[in-house]
């Protein structure tokens, strides 16, 4: 099992990268908040361009800002299929030289191959029947 200790430390630095996406999203959008509480204390109206990017990036986009859920982001649904089949094909791969097929370390790797081949399909399915702007 010593042979694979680079898995946690993947593992550990996606989640870390996860948790500095989110984190900048959040002070994004808190920026967004606080140019809105300037105006209102001012008294004075924002113009329209200003407003609708300030609702864009309240709301038009994924927690981690990749924007799946802006209609006018015509890449962020073929994000996914890309992550996920990218991740079947390196868990597969470890799979195979991880442990081999048929051994405990081999199995689990596949079946993570095989849920990240699951979803990367589903999100293909997503991408193509999505409603377009």
């Amino acid at each position: 099992m010593m042979e694979l200790w680079w898995v946690p430390a993947v593992a550990g630095g996606a989640m870390a990268i996860g948790a500095w996406s989110l984190w900048l999203e959040h002070k994004r959008k808190d920026k967004a908040l606080d140019v809105l509480k300037d105006a209102v204390a001012q008294g004075r109206d924002l113009p329209p361009v200003v407003i609708e990017q300030l609702a864009r990036i309240g709301g038009g986009t994924s927690p981690a800002g990749y924007g799946h859920g802006d209609p006018s982001n015509q890449f962020g649904a073929w994000q996914n299929v890309i992550m996920f089949l990218f991740m079947a094909a390196a868990f597969g791969a470890a799979s195979w030289w991880g442990g081999g097929p048929g051994t405990p370390v081999g199995l689990a790797f596949a079946s993570v191959s095989a849920a990240m081949g699951v979803s990367g399909l589903g999100s293909l399915l997503a991408a193509l029947t999505r409603k377009r702007r």
